[in-house]
């Protein structure tokens, strides 16, 4: 059994010990990639002023802004020139250059649209010929199907381009509907089908219709949602599909598809963090199962630690395992996304100062409650008396006490106040040498004291609960102005019995005393009066007498 043990503990840490060398090649690699993307956004960063310039919803080519010129308003002129170009001729348009001071110019059909410049040669990275010559090209293409699409056969595409897309809408639509009555369908009856399971199992009624109509209503909101974005994505489609309506098209396919390309892509860039945590929570799950079963073999008695309690066992390894947690979000936290924004920087800021505001107590409690936990001083099922409260000990845990009273309530005690109060402990050596039960009476100076002695130790032998061995034994106590103060003193086993015990000792007294005829003084003493203030002597038949004799 032991080396069964023993070779999963080494089988676990193996494992970990791979992974934890999995891990820094894995952090190695991310190093590396994050200075690659730091270097490409500081090359990025050297881009001022950029634009695009579109004809027709499609972007034909950039150019850089110059200091008479911005970027958009130079893309905003070059287009409106190609479509000058585009609306004026019918025939196959053709570009030819011609060099300036400011660089080769581009023109069709001898209208001039635009200039290369050199801040457009240091962009792409070309020689100004060959720039010149790729950019007319692509202008060329621009005027043709601008053209193409104007014509009556383009006229004619669009509109079987638009039935189409009605068609596969209409098609769409109707899956859906279909797709959604079946799945609630089915739906439905799993739910039912759970629900009697349930019921079955543990004789508790369900509340079927919430569930149903919740599950309903998700699932309804789910294919709405879906019917909408294809609503758009057919509308903006419908609009592309003709010439008149295609920028339009572009700026609501932008406006909707942008921001989701670009969610996509931001989780596309997460994805070696995202392995990182995983590969980071894999190992703290490790670690946190090779924790436990060292724990698990210490209660066993495979591993023996010398000095260590049995008590200390599962509050230790709760400590441990708290300290294997916060080590793994130290590691992790670099590589949660978003973590290195001014927002999430601010947020961790507020948390922690409220944290450090709030959790003193916390903090002084959980102190305190490892204090108590391996200072020893109380157990479970112990019965101690905290400034008046008496109870059995129920549970300690890091932040309170659970004491049961002799009452049956449970009386919660924080640790802070635990560690600072005076505590007795009943049990600690009452369960060993017995518990030393004791209480006191007051008895005139008149009456014998060797009497009021055997009378105490009668009492006491009465009581059941109480060891003989060591027997009970009687103090003088105090001499006080009226009375002499005798205190009986009885070894008691059953320490969760205490209460009881010591009423039935109390009884016991007031009836002996009851019986011989002797007095147990009052608080405040005057004088004696006529008739002694005896409690009746109980008959033979289970009744009281009128009058003592």
């Amino acid at each position: 059994m032991r080396n069964a043990l023993w070779i999963r503990l080494l089988g676990r840490v193996a494992m970990a010990l791979l992974l934890a060398l999995f891990c820094a090649g894995s952090f190695a690699r991310t190093a590396v990639a994050q200075t690659a993307e730091e270097s490409v956004e500081e090359e990025a960063q050297l881009v001022v002023d950029l634009a695009p310039v579109v004809v027709d919803g499609d972007e034909l080519f950039f150019v850089i802004g110059v200091s008479a010129e911005p970027a958009e308003k130079r893309a905003a002129d070059i287009a409106e020139r190609i479509v000058a170009v585009a609306e004026t001729g019918l025939s196959a348009p053709t570009f030819t250059t011609k060099d300036t001071e400011s660089g080769p110019a581009i023109y069709i059909d001898g209208h001039y649209i635009a200039t290369v410049t050199q801040a457009d040669v240091e962009y792409e990275g070309l020689d100004a010929p060959t720039l010149a010559k790729r950019v007319g090209e692509r202008i060329k293409e621009a005027i043709e199907a601008y053209r193409e699409r104007r014509s009556e056969s383009g006229i004619e595409t669009a509109i079987v381009a638009a039935g189409s897309w009605t068609l596969l809408f209409v098609a769409f639509s109707a899956a859906l509907l279909l797709g959604t009555l079946y799945l609630r369908k089915r739906v439905d009856q799993r739910i039912v089908s759970w629900v009697q399971r349930v019921e079955g199992s543990t004789g508790k009624i369900v509340k079927t219709d919430t569930i149903v109509s919740t599950t309903r209503a998700t699932l309804w909101a789910t294919a709405f949602f879906i019917f909408v974005i294809a609503l758009y994505y057919y509308l903006s489609q419908i609009l592309f599909s003709f010439p008149g309506t295609r920028g339009i098209a572009v700026i609501l396919l932008e406006y909707f598809t942008g921001p989701i390309f670009h969610v996509l892509w931001v989780i596309i860039e997460q994805i070696p963090d995202l392995i990182m945590l995983a590969i980071v929570c894999v190992i703290t799950r490790y670690l946190l199962r090779i924790v436990r079963l060292i724990f698990e073999n210490i209660e066993l008695g495979t591993i023996q630690i010398q000095g260590f309690e049995p008590d200390w066992i599962w509050p230790t390894h709760r400590i441990a395992k708290t300290i294997v947690i916060i080590f793994a979000i130290i590691i992790a936290y670099p590589y949660i996304p978003g973590s290195g924004t001014a927002a999430f920087k601010g947020i961790t800021i507020f948390l922690g100062v409220i944290l450090s505001l709030g959790s003193s107590s916390v903090i002084s409690n959980l102190l305190s409650g490892l204090f108590v936990i391996y200072r020893r001083s109380i157990n479970v099922g112990d019965w101690i008396d905290v400034r008046g409260q008496v109870g059995i000990v129920e549970s300690i845990t890091l932040l309170e006490t659970i004491l049961r009273s002799p009452k049956n309530e449970l009386v919660s005690i924080p640790n802070s106040q635990l560690l600072g109060a005076e505590l007795t402990n009943f049990t600690r050596q009452g369960e060993t040498e017995g518990l030393l039960l004791h209480t006191s009476v007051g008895i005139g100076y008149e009456e014998p004291q060797r009497k009021i002695e055997r009378m105490l130790l009668e009492a006491a032998g009465r009581t059941s609960g109480l060891v003989a061995d060591p027997g009970p034994f009687v103090l003088r106590k105090e001499l006080a102005d009226y009375a002499v103060v005798y205190e009986v003193n009885a070894y008691a086993s059953q320490v969760d019995a205490l209460p009881k015990l010591k009423s039935d000792l109390h009884s016991n007294i007031l009836d002996v005393f009851n019986e011989n005829q002797v007095q147990i003084m009052t608080p405040s003493y005057i004088a004696d009066p006529k008739i002694p203030k005896i409690a009746p002597t109980p008959d033979t038949k289970g009744g009281e007498s009128a009058e003592p004799a």
